[in-house]
């Protein structure tokens, strides 16, 4: 592996959409870390069971959980990936700076930017047991307050607006991904 992108946004942005409309065109791997959990909690694991308690009031995992399922899946990988999900916190955004400083990984963090007003709708139309308003007005502070930092730690970025059909934002991020690698080649 030569490079992660790291999809960012708020809960429902797009991530995971995103990330699976972008990965056959790039030849990437998708880990996602909201997969990652959501099989914990199917096999019923103390992570699992502990994950299940948080989601509902809308919290996160504790970030050295996280770490560990993120590090662990990133092992061995062959070809580039695009991480959805990861890093949620200062914390965990710096155990991944560590991580791709120490491989020489390149690390390219590609922001999906929705209003909350189109997140509220989203999020609402996807029905999962955790979408409930005021869990999603808690997620929604909780990414303000703890996520959004994240952005200030990485210089690669590029920021895609998310409001649009799933198509129009896929061809967005494959054209700024296209300029960024042609800019980088010419370095």
């Amino acid at each position: 592996m030569k490079k992660i992108y790291l999809i960012f946004g708020v809960a429902g942005s797009g991530k995971g959409t995103q990330s699976n409309m972008i990965k056959s065109y790039f030849n990437l791997e998708h880990i996602s870390v909201g997969d990652l959990i959501r099989a914990e909690e199917s096999k019923n694991s103390k992570i699992g069971k502990l994950s299940k308690s948080l989601a509902e009031k809308g919290n996160f995992l504790p970030d050295n959980i996280v770490d560990e399922l993120v590090l662990k899946n990133l092992e061995n990988r062959k070809n580039d990936i695009i991480l959805d999900g990861y890093p949620r916190t200062i914390e965990q955004a710096t155990t991944l700076k560590k991580f791709i400083s120490e491989r020489g990984i390149e690390c390219l963090l590609i922001n999906l930017e929705c209003g909350y007003d189109d997140i509220k709708e989203r999020l609402a139309k996807r029905g999962r047991k955790d979408d409930k308003q005021e869990v999603i007005e808690h997620r929604i502070k909780l990414y303000e307050e703890k996520t959004l930092p994240v952005l200030c730690m990485f210089s690669d970025k590029i920021y895609i607006d998310a409001n649009g059909t799933v198509s129009e934002v896929s061809n967005r991020i494959i054209s700024a991904i296209k300029l960024y690698k042609y800019e980088h080649s010419r370095n």
